[in-house]
């Protein structure tokens, strides 16, 4: 990995952890299920150019294992590192720094709050309890792509500061999203750990768009 991806990796670690401290103030979270706390993740694997594969695009929808839609934002991080998520739970933000969709390589990152005041639980709250084999579909304007889930983990949220493999710019194509994971510790900041749910395409190309 070069410096400029490890120090890309390093600024959306500290990014996803500030984008954790609000909650609607302890709301109740669903059951994980399958996650294992600070597992290692899957070595990306080398990826090459698919013969046809489309021009990419940048995501504008996610839709999760239970269908519902979620609209998805392109979100820049700041000066300090920190990523723009955006406030309302029921919107996600891409990180612009990551790969797309159509993309030959590497991780295309979407991360969203768990929950917000006045809100409640927003829908990437479902990823809490998703299961391997569940599909996910990424949508732009004319493009689609279907991943089946695989890696789900919970993890410390200054875990991410020094875990390359989530952010890697090379390795196979997947799809990373983020959430906010309990326990929730208002004294501490927040929520003091972050569901990392890593997908991998499903065929070899991103699809037109119907």
């Amino acid at each position: 990995m070069t410096a400029a991806v490890g120090r890309l990796g390093l600024a959306l670690g500290v990014l996803v952890l500030a984008g954790c401290g609000g909650s609607s103030g302890g709301a109740p979270l669903p059951r994980t299920s399958g996650l294992t706390e600070e597992s290692p993740a899957p070595p990306a694997a080398v990826a090459s150019r698919a013969a046809g594969n489309v021009l990419p695009e940048v995501p504008t929808r996610v839709r999760l294992p239970s269908g519902r839609t979620v609209p998805v934002q392109p979100a820049a991080t700041d000066a300090a590192g920190r990523l723009d998520v955006p406030d309302d739970p029921d919107v996600a933000g891409w990180w612009d720094g990551g790969s797309r969709p159509g993309d030959p390589f590497g991780a295309t990152v979407v991360a969203a709050h768990v929950d917000s005041v006045g809100r409640g639980l927003g829908p990437f709250a479902e990823l809490l309890g998703a299961r391997e084999g569940e599909r996910v579909t990424v949508l732009s304007d004319g493009l689609r792509t279907t991943y089946r889930v695989g890696a789900l983990r919970t993890v410390r949220r200054t875990i991410l500061r020094t875990d390359g493999s989530v952010f890697a710019a090379d390795g196979a194509p997947r799809l990373v999203l983020i959430t906010c994971a309990g326990p929730y510790d208002r004294s501490r900041g927040g929520y003091q750990n972050l569901l990392v749910l890593t997908a991998q395409p499903v065929g070899a190309t991103t699809e037109r768009a119907r």
